[in-house]
């Protein structure tokens, strides 16, 4: 009888519970010439960074989301809703253009989606 190439397989065993899944729906976000705006005025870009941090991530929990991580101008949440993800992203980018016209700054986010 030939060797099985692949004798890992010979020593699984059948899953005989049901594996722990969830739907989830991920949101990405970062800054639009965040880079180009650091190269500029590193200083001055940190400072409105960390206040649209400020202003956005309260409304990311308030829709149920949680934050995954933040890297940089980067977010990335967890939503169990993709309907709830997007009122979120909805809502951030609607009090960053608030912030916007209320301050001359120009920061908006870039939605990334992941299907």
């Amino acid at each position: 009888m030939p060797r099985d190439p692949y004798p890992v397989r010979q020593e699984l065993e059948p899953v005989t519970r049901m594996a722990n899944r969830r739907l989830a729906a991920i949101l990405a976000a970062d800054i639009v010439g965040y880079s180009a705006a650091m190269s500029v005025h590193d200083e001055g870009t940190l400072r409105q960074l960390k206040f649209a941090q400020s202003a956005v991530l309260p409304i990311l929990e308030d829709h149920g989301g949680r934050i995954i991580d933040l890297a940089g101008d980067g977010i990335l949440a967890e939503f169990g809703s993709a309907v709830r993800a997007v009122e979120s992203a909805i809502k951030m980018q609607s009090r960053m253009q608030r912030i916007n016209d209320e301050t001359g700054a120009s920061l908006l986010f870039n939605w990334n989606r992941y299907w």
